[in-house]
C-alpha cells in the first residue's frame, strides 16, 4: 500500500486492491482486510472530465497522414463510442441511412447492444478506407473488421485491429498535434482523457441541444438507467431522428459543416416555397368557391329569395347579372363581386370605375345587350317594366 501511494492515483488504489483480496479469500487465506484498508489514502478531486474540442479533433486529422487514422477519429468522434467496442465490429454491422449517414451496431448480439450513428462526413471518410483496401486487393464481406491492422497484401486474412493499437494510434495523433502538455494535467492524468474524451463531447453535444430527447442520447451511448433504460425501447429511426440533429455540432470540418448549413437553409426555402405554393392553391379555391362561376350563381340565389315579391327589382338584379357574366371576363367578375361583398359589409358605396372595361365591350354595346334581355323579359312579363339603362342597375346593384 505505501508503495503504490507514490506511483498510482489515490482514487486507484482500491481498483488495484480489491482483485488481491479476491485472490486470497478464494485460496481461504484469511487475512485482516480491514486493517489493511485504513492504509487508503484520501481520494482526491477526479481529473480528466472535460471533452475534446472540435479544434482538438481537426488538429489531431491535420497530423493524420492516412486515411485509416482518420476514419477511426471521425468514427469515435461522431459516434461517441468506447475504443473496446470497436474490435468487435464488422461491416454488416454498419448500414447506410438517410442524409448520407450511417447507423452503427455496438456490442452486436451482446445484452450491451446499442445503436448509434455516423455523420456524413464520418460515413464519407469511413467509405474512402474501405474503398482503400478493397482497391489494395481485399476482399470485403460483411463479415469484414470495420478496421484492420496494416497489411503488406492486401488479399491477405484482415485481422482486427485491436484497442490496444487504435489507442496507440489516437495517442500518437494527440502528440503530434501537440495536445498534451504540463499545463494540460493534474496530477498524474491530463483534464482530458485519451479515448474518452471523444465520448465526452458527444454526449456534451448532443446533450447541449435542447431540441433533443436526452433519453434517446443515453440510448445512443449504450447506458441503461432508471425505467427507461428497461421499458424504453426505441426504433432505430426514432434514435436517428434525434441523432440528425446533432449533426452540423458533431461534424469536424469547419468547410463541411458550412455545406450542411446551407443544405439546411435551401431545405428550410424549399419548404416554405412549397407552404407558399399550397397556400395559392388553397386561396385560389377558396375564391373559386367564393366568387367563381357556383359562388355568383349561389350570391344570385341569395339574392334573389332576399328580394321576394319585388318583380322589378329581381330584373333589375338579373339583367345586371346577366350583363356581368356577358360582358366581363371571368378575373374582371371576380373583382367585381369582391367589391360589392366587401361594400355590403362595411357600408362603403362602390367605386364606379370598377365596371369599366377597356378591353371588353363598349359602354353602348352593354347598353344594347341589357335592351335585348329586358325586351325579351318585356314579351314574357304581363306586366309594363321600365325602360333600363346601365346607370340604374349599377345604382341599384350597389344599394342591394
Amino acid at each position: 500500500m505505501i508503495y503504490l501511494k507514490g506511483k498510482i492515483s489515490p482514487n486507484s488504489i482500491p481498483t488495484r486492491y480489491w482483485p488481491i483480496q479476491a485472490f486470497f479469500e478464494i485460496n481461504d487465506i484469511m487475512i485482516n482486510w480491514k486493517k489493511i484498508r485504513r492504509f487508503f489514502p484520501a481520494k482526491v478531486k477526479k481529473s480528466g472530465h472535460e471533452p475534446w474540442t472540435t479544434k482538438d479533433i481537426q488538429k489531431m486529422l491535420e497530423v493524420a497522414t492516412d486515411v485509416r487514422s482518420r476514419a477511426l477519429i471521425h468514427l469515435v468522434a461522431s459516434t461517441g463510442v468506447r475504443i473496446g467496442a470497436i474490435q468487435e465490429m464488422r461491416l454488416k454491422h454498419i448500414e447506410d441511412m438517410p442524409l448520407g449517414c450511417k447507423s452503427v451496431l455496438v456490442y452486436p448480439d451482446d445484452p450491451e447492444e446499442y445503436h448509434t450513428f455516423l455523420t456524413p462526413e464520418a460515413s464519407s471518410i469511413l467509405d474512402r478506407y474501405l474503398q482503400k483496401r478493397k482497391f489494395d486487393g481485399e476482399q470485403l464481406t460483411p463479415e469484414s473488421p470495420v478496421f484492420r491492422k496494416m497489411y503488406k497484401i492486401g488479399n491477405a486474412k484482415a485481422i482486427p485491429l485491436g484497442e490496444r493499437g487504435m489507442s496507440v494510434i489516437i495517442q500518437r495523433l494527440i502528440k503530434k498535434a501537440g495536445l498534451r502538455s504540463l499545463e494540460n494535467k493534474s496530477g498524474l492524468r491530463y483534464n482530458i482523457q485519451q479515448d474518452h474524451g471523444f465520448r465526452k463531447r458527444f454526449n456534451t453535444i448532443m446533450k447541449l441541444n435542447n431540441s433533443i430527447n436526452h433519453n434517446l442520447v443515453e440510448k445512443m451511448m449504450g447506458h441503461k438507467r432508471g425505467l427507461d433504460g428497461v421499458y424504453l425501447t426505441p426504433t432505430v429511426e426514432e434514435l436517428f431522428n434525434e441523432f440528425k440533429k446533432a449533426i452540423p455540432d458533431l461534424t469536424v470540418d469547419d468547410s463541411e459543416r458550412i455545406k450542411l448549413e446551407k443544405k439546411k437553409l435551401e431545405q428550410i426555402k424549399d419548404t416554405v416555397e412549397k407552404q407558399r405554393i399550397e397556400n395559392e392553391k388553397l386561396l385560389n379555391r377558396l375564391e373559386e368557391v367564393q366568387y367563381g362561376t357556383e359562388g355568383r350563381g349561389s350570391i344570385y340565389a341569395k339574392n334573389m329569395l332576399k328580394l321576394k315579391d319585388d318583380e322589378i327589382t329581381k330584373m333589375i338584379y338579373t339583367v345586371f347579372s346577366m350583363v356581368i357574366e356577358l360582358v366581363y371576363p371571368e378575373e374582371k367578375k371576380r373583382e367585381i363581386f369582391k367589391k360589392i361583398e366587401h361594400a355590403k359589409q362595411t357600408g362603403e358605396r362602390i367605386d364606379g370605375r370598377i365596371f369599366a372595361d377597356e378591353e371588353g365591350l363598349t359602354r353602348a354595346q352593354k347598353l344594347a345587350i341589357i335592351e335585348q334581355i329586358t325586351n325579351q323579359s318585356r314579351k314574357k312579363s304581363e306586366r309594363k317594366l321600365p325602360r333600363l339603362n346601365l346607370n340604374l342597375l349599377e345604382n341599384e346593384l350597389i344599394t342591394n
